[in-house]
């Protein structure tokens, strides 16, 4: 009973952890956020431009157009590198941030901007994510191996 008490919990601690990764993974999918919007603010993400609001997450492709007399500003991810996009831009987000951690980039009166990504000193930091959750199921299992094979001594019986 004990064992397969142990053997379950660990099982859930392994799931609990995989899919708390996938939410993870998810949340990095999105290159770039939306702080602030002033005027005619539109964003494609290939289905046609709608009005784009503050705290929109923006996808690698996705397109942002601000129009005459208005403004956005972006945030790129982890970067923290703010981009502010000035009248009649037409930006489409790349994979990487176009400038450095914690830079403030200003574009203006650019029409399909593509900015080349900063190749520095970011990375991405999945990998060390990654061999952590290896480790906790590596571990997760080895012990619950070492609980399913633990055989409680026999009680000895006086004759």
């Amino acid at each position: 009973m004990l064992k397969s008490i142990i053997a379950i919990s660990f099982a859930v601690l392994g799931l609990t952890v995989c899919v708390q990764a996938e939410t993870a993974a998810q949340l990095d999918t999105f290159a770039a956020t939306v702080a602030t919007t002033d005027g005619k603010v539109l964003v494609n993400r290939g289905q046609g431009f709608v009005a784009a609001l503050p705290q929109n997450a923006l996808a690698v492709g996705d397109q942002i157009m601000v129009g005459g007399e208005s403004q956005a500003v972006l945030v790129y991810g982890k970067a923290g590198c703010r981009v502010t996009l000035n009248a009649n831009t037409l930006l489409r987000i790349a994979a990487k941030p176009p400038c450095k951690p914690g830079e403030h980039l200003a574009m203006a009166n650019q029409v399909f901007v593509q900015p080349v990504a900063f190749d520095g000193t970011f990375t991405d930091n999945s990998g060390p994510r990654l061999l952590a959750l290896g480790g906790v199921l590596t571990v997760s299992a080895l012990v619950a191996v070492v609980a399913l094979s633990y055989q409680k001594p026999a009680a000895a019986v006086s004759p």
